[in-house]
């Protein structure tokens, strides 16, 4: 089986067959080349979790191991607190002025 992605696939990204309980694993036969991942599957076999016969049922991903070393915490771009404060003030100054005129 072929499935083009469209575009260029990372060098380090990998083809994982998704289980039924939603263990991944790496597929090792699959092949990786330009935007195109290529790998065998057979009816009733490993990676076909239907095992009625003439059906196929493979659900796989491609995906691309984060590239932060092991341990170290990704930080999540946020506003500075002052900003935040300042946002706060604003949101219940405009609430205040609305009960105002009202």
């Amino acid at each position: 089986m072929t499935i083009d992605v469209g575009q260029p696939i990372a060098g380090d990204a990998a083809l994982y067959k998704i289980s039924d309980a939603g263990e991944w694993s790496v597929i090792d036969n699959a092949l990786i080349s330009g935007q195109a991942v290529t790998y065998s599957i057979t009816d009733d076999g490993e990676l076909d979790q239907d095992k009625t016969p003439g059906t196929l049922r493979d659900p796989v991903a491609l995906a691309v191991p984060p590239s932060t070393p092991s341990g170290r915490v990704l930080d999540i771009p946020a506003l500075p607190l002052w900003i935040l404060g300042l946002l706060a003030l604003a949101v219940g100054w405009l609430g205040y002025r609305r009960l105002k005129l009202a």
